[in-house]
């Protein structure tokens, strides 16, 4: 079986403090154009081989809001001893980098909820042009607008994505599931707890409607921490994705449960 893993972070995740003030490097490749022009394209994309030829895993990182994948790739590079990783970027250019969509989170609304919607829907078009189905395991893991397309991909593509972990995201309550499809993918959260721009409660409040669901979900928590990534964060993510990477349950390995 071949690993996909679905990392998407904005700006602010590629550096634990701020956002990198570089300009993109020069390696980054232009995206390929699309097979079919219902299937948008990443504006650039950044590779990094796994370290080993005959492992056929693949890390996606996608970045979030204002971030580009020759910056944002650095976050996830590290797990190319266990994957090949792939960063793509968002649709739209924003600042020196790109966006996935428009629409702030603490804006809310159907308009949110729409935007996440579509992208989401998109990005999984886009994967599946790359030649990912539901016969390959995917993990997704994303900071800001990449947590709420984590979120997003899990609950709407439950049997292309096995297992999802959103970093300061949410997902809108107009996507909220009703039910639990059979062998529904884990979802683990990790939030900051004094974040105002992905406001804390609205992800406190995501879980809840997916444990009320049936979803298997949880969430952890950093006191005092904003809209950021720090370290130790970063610790559990990494320890979340490769359980999941190995076939184990993300929220026992992470301690959610």
């Amino acid at each position: 079986m071949h690993l996909l893993l679905l990392l998407a972070c904005s700006s602010s995740a590629s550096s634990p403090d701020k956002v990198p003030e570089e300009p993109p490097a020069a390696s980054t490749e232009e995206a390929p154009s699309a097979s079919s022009s219902t299937v948008p394209t990443p504006s650039a994309v950044e590779r990094r081989p796994a370290a080993d030829p005959d492992n056929h895993a693949v890390v996606v990182a996608i970045h979030g809001l204002g971030d580009h994948p020759s910056r944002f790739i650095a976050m996830a590079e590290g797990l190319s001893d266990v994957a090949t990783v792939i960063a793509p970027g968002g649709w739209e250019p924003r600042g020196q980098g790109f966006s996935w969509f428009a629409i702030r989170a603490r804006e809310g609304g159907p308009g949110l909820a729409d935007a996440v919607a579509r992208s989401a829907d998109q990005l999984a078009a886009w994967l599946g042009s790359q030649g990912v189905d539901a016969d390959d395991d995917v993990v997704v893991t994303g900071f800001s607008q990449g947590g709420m397309l984590s979120f997003a991909l899990a609950v709407r593509h439950p049997t292309l994505v096995d297992a999802a972990v959103p970093l300061g995201g949410l997902l809108p309550e107009a996507l909220w599931p009703t039910a639990v499809p059979p062998d529904a993918p884990p979802i683990l959260a990790l939030h900051g707890g004094a974040d105002e721009v992905v406001p804390t409660q609205a992800a406190r409040d995501s879980v809840a409607a997916l444990q009320a669901a049936g979803w298997p979900a949880d969430i952890m928590v950093w006191e005092g921490e904003g809209h950021r990534v720090p370290t130790s964060m970063r610790v559990v993510m990494d320890t979340a994705v490769r359980a999941a990477l190995n076939g184990q349950d993300p929220l026992v390995a992470a301690g959610a449960r």
